[in-house]
């Protein structure tokens, strides 16, 4: 299990994300994310597909001290999501603990 100063492994958060969208997780949006949707063209069933299809992309894992980790999740063609994982930590894709995860999009982002 990673330090809190470390983020967790690609393919965990990959799997991670997945199972919690599976299991009925929250979105939330920021208001920044919600502006490059209009900008791109993007609506939140984009954003969703984005990230049941793509995989955490390692290099662009970015550490907030007040928030946590953030993993960006790209897909095979260009598409991209910025998101932070609260409620889930690994381990938790072994079985529901009754606790919805919240997936809280930051940005995201298309091929031009």
């Amino acid at each position: 299990m990673p330090r809190p100063n470390e983020p967790m492994h690609a393919a965990t958060a990959t799997r991670l994300i997945r199972h919690a969208i599976k299991q009925g997780a929250e979105f939330f949006y920021t208001t920044h994310a919600k502006q490059r949707q209009d900008l791109r063209e993007m609506d939140e069933v984009d954003c969703e597909n984005v990230l049941l299809a793509g995989a955490v992309k390692s290099q662009y894992n970015e550490f907030d001290p007040e928030k946590g980790w953030s993993y960006r999740v790209v897909t095979n063609k260009g598409y991209w999501v910025a998101v932070r994982l609260f409620g889930v930590q690994e381990g938790d894709d072994d079985d529901d603990n009754g606790v919805p995860a919240v997936l809280h999009i930051i940005t995201c982002g298309r091929p031009k």
